[in-house]
């Protein structure tokens, strides 16, 4: 019975583990995000070192993409009106990325990922940006072009597809607007979020260390209390 509740309890916890998380209060002010969910920030660092790509440019497309609704998708076409249907693409997570290009990116990163994590769709923008400035020679802080690619993929970019979609080019404006709001916003904070992390790494390591010795104390005094 014992190991029923247990088995119950820790399936209970990994569902809520793999849940996305729910978006931020107030996701027009990075700062207040990062402060907020202090780990977006870290994952946002790491993603853009690794790729080369800015923080700004990064949470503005995932804003633009999900509102930051890891489990935002496509909304699904109804059947005579009253039955659930298909949804009319694999678009998904974060970042709203589709199975082939998700599958790509795995490929490229070395890792199976999730896209309904951050960490995981952080790393996935960050280096989708770098590799579309790559193949369509764009500049990284040419945010408005670099997101009608992200939008409609190096093909559809080179023949144009974008321009009979004014919805999509102002939706690109908008993402570059806001990148550069992003980026005066975290010039302002970026010091104090950095020592927000190195406290918590410290706090963390801590923590750590007086749990290792407490766990030592208690074998320590095990041992005496079998000889």
């Amino acid at each position: 019975m014992l190991a029923v509740a247990a088995a119950a309890v820790a399936g209970l916890v990994l569902v809520l583990a793999l849940r996305p998380e729910s978006p931020p209060r107030d996701p027009e002010q990075l700062c207040s995000v990062f402060r907020e969910k202090p780990h977006w920030y870290r994952d946002a660092l790491r993603a853009g070192a690794r790729w080369g790509t800015a923080i700004p440019e990064l949470m503005a497309v995932m804003l633009q993409e999900s509102s930051f609704d890891g489990g935002a998708r496509p909304p699904r076409s109804w059947l005579w009106g009253i039955i659930p249907w298909s949804r009319p693409s694999t678009a998904a997570g974060y970042a709203q990325v589709v199975d082939a290009t998700w599958r790509q990116y795995e490929r490229e990163a070395g890792a199976e990922s999730d896209r309904e994590t951050f960490p995981h769709a952080a790393d996935f923008v960050a280096w989708y940006l770098s590799e579309l400035g790559e193949i369509l020679a764009l500049p990284g802080r040419d945010l408005r072009r670099l997101y009608l690619a992200y939008h409609e993929g190096p093909a559809g970019y080179r023949r144009g597809s974008f321009r009979n979609k004014p919805r999509l080019e102002a939706a690109a404006a908008r993402v570059a607007l806001r990148a550069r709001r992003y980026r005066a916003q975290l010039e302002g904070c970026r010091d104090a979020l950095d020592d927000m992390l190195w406290w918590r790494a410290f706090r963390g390591g801590a923590l750590s260390v007086v749990a290792g010795l407490g766990a030592l104390a208690m074998l320590g005094g095990w041992l005496r209390s079998r000889r």
